[in-house]
């Protein structure tokens, strides 16, 4: 239910600024989110999968001496690197603003903006902690709540007239905050009363020593780092690119594209992050066979779903666009639809990746990130100059379609082994 609230406030609030902004500021604000989100992901490890999949085999092994190391490193480098990430975003912005995008005068707005990623280095070990204990609800309640007071926050501005991109990235500023401090109380509490494990007490030395307990984990983390530098590419860089070749109104339309299909995509993490946990334990546990029945039996009534759901939208997308965003954003629809093809493959295929990790094929989920990671960067910069953001939305949507056939491939001969 609170994926849902989220997609649905998101999707409303879309509305109000991107009609407030119009193409030109909306392609601004997304080079700029994009830029920083690059960073940040760049210096950043993901801690999040091989967290989690560690602390399910510690406790079962009842190792709470490696638990407790275990969870203060995981906060320790998420802290350092989000930290160094953003020092980057400052010292780069007034280059990304005179070469990208917006200018000498919208320098400021990269750094406020830019600042709201030091306050997400709790999230992946509070994303762990709240699955481990199965608090799937307040995982979802949480976000949606900031989200609401954001949405509320755009909608009073918007009305009173006061609604500008500078505000608007102050209250992103703002929210993340207030989010921040509720997961910084929320993991406090709950490694206390759960786990017994107090931050203010932690010997945070130990967390640069050699410990052949977490030499997996940290194995584990170094593949998902190597592996992250080419999704956020894949992900975001067209942003980057689109906007150093083309106009910040053409960046706002493929913008626009871009998060109508990302609210769908939203649905579709939301059940991958839900599902990781239960599959993790399937896998440690050997039971393959009701694994395979399980998301066969779940596929059965999946993928007609999306199917039915793609016909409708090629059907609507253009008459909804113009009709909710305006003309000035129709030719959206376009490089939507050819998102939406390669999301559809993607989602009908979303339990591949925490299959694929849960199975320990680091290496191979490397290898289809960099492969795919290269050819999309190779292709958007030969033809995105020539076509346009519709060249793009094309390739992107291949990437996604491909990299989940891919990861099918791999779980099929593996699994076959294992049976």
């Amino acid at each position: 239910m609170g994926s849902i609230s989220i997609a649905l406030i998101a999707f409303i609030q879309g509305i109000i600024v991107t009609r407030n902004l119009g193409p030109s500021q909306y392609g601004l604000l997304g080079v700029i989110m994009t830029y920083c989100g690059i960073i940040k992901t760049l210096l950043s490890y993901r801690t999040s999968e091989p967290l989690t999949h560690y602390m399910i085999q510690f406790k079962l092994n009842n190792k709470k001496s490696s638990l407790e190391i275990l969870i203060k490193t995981s906060i320790i480098v998420d802290f350092i690197t989000n930290l160094v990430a953003f020092t980057i975003i400052i010292i780069a912005a007034p280059i990304a603003a005179k070469y990208i995008s917006g200018g000498k005068e919208s320098i400021h707005i990269y750094l406020i903006y830019g600042a709201t990623v030091i306050f997400t280095f709790l999230d992946a070990t509070w994303y762990s902690v709240a699955r481990d204990l199965k608090f799937f609800k307040l995982l979802s309640i949480l976000p949606a709540i900031f989200t609401l007071l954001k949405f509320l926050i755009v909608t009073f501005l918007f009305y009173i007239e006061c609604l500008s991109l500078f505000w608007l990235v102050v209250i992103y500023l703002i929210t993340r905050f207030g989010l921040f401090i509720s997961i910084a109380f929320l993991l406090i509490w709950n490694l206390k009363k759960n786990y017994q494990i107090s931050i203010f007490t932690m010997n945070w030395n130990q967390c640069f020593k050699l410990n052949k307990e977490l030499s997996g984990f940290w194995k584990f983390m170094n593949i998902s780092y190597l592996s992250s530098i080419i999704t956020p590419i894949i992900r975001q860089a067209d942003i980057l690119i689109l906007g150093y070749y083309k106009t910040d109104s053409e960046v706002g339309i493929y913008r626009l594209a871009k998060n109508l299909v990302s609210i769908i995509q939203a649905f579709s993490g939301s059940l991958t992050s839900v599902i990781y946990q239960d599959i993790n334990e399937i896998v440690i546990s050997n039971k393959y066979s009701q694994l395979k029945k399980d998301i066969c039996n779940m596929s059965k009534i999946w993928i007609p779903t999306i199917f039915v759901g793609f016909i409708l939208a090629v059907i609507s997308a253009n008459f909804l666009i113009n009709l909710i965003y305006g003309s000035e954003f129709v030719n959206a629809a376009i490089p939507f639809l050819f998102l939406l093809a390669g999301v559809s493959v993607a989602m009908s295929l979303f339990w591949t990746q925490p299959i694929l990790l849960a199975l320990k094929k680091f290496k191979e989920y490397l290898i289809i990130n960099v492969t795919v990671g290269i050819l999309f960067i190779l292709s958007t910069l030969i033809f995105v100059p020539i076509y346009g953001c519709n060249a793009s939305a094309i390739l992107l949507g291949l990437s996604w379609a491909l990299g989940a056939i891919y990861m099918l491939i791999i779980i099929l001969k593996e699994m076959g082994q294992k049976e």
